[in-house]
């Protein structure tokens, strides 16, 4: 997941529209949002829709 959060943080800094898709598994974005909001995210559904506020990525450690 320490992967996952610093290729985000890459991707969210050198792109300058604040708007970035990400495709990934739901598992994988489920303990991402979850790591980022202190508590457990409930299952990704297939083609859900998520919004992250690339914020808290700045601030995680």
């Amino acid at each position: 997941m320490v992967r996952a959060l610093n290729a985000l943080r890459t991707l969210v800094g050198q792109n300058p529209d604040p708007r970035v898709a990400i495709v990934a598994q739901g598992m994988l974005i489920r303990l991402v949002l979850g790591a980022l909001a202190e508590h457990p995210h409930p299952r990704v559904q297939n083609g859900e829709v998520l919004v992250l506020d690339t914020g808290r990525l700045h601030g995680f450690v």
